[in-house]
């Protein structure tokens, strides 16, 4: 397989993983946070969400 289209199988898979680990987040607050985690979890969400997986792609 060529490099390139390495690099690009490899980045679309980060950015798979990133998107998974926010859908778990989101999951996990609304089901079973633990008490006093708000905050926490909050400023976790914010960062994860303001992280735009499409914007990662590296050149």
């Amino acid at each position: 397989m060529n490099n390139s289209l390495t690099r690009l199988i490899e980045r679309f898979h980060e950015i798979s993983l990133l998107t998974d680990v926010r859908e778990i987040l989101a999951w996990d607050e609304a089901v079973i946070m633990p008490p006093g985690a708000g905050e926490r979890r909050n400023q976790s969400m914010a960062e994860l969400f303001d992280c735009d997986p499409k914007t990662l792609v590296r050149s």
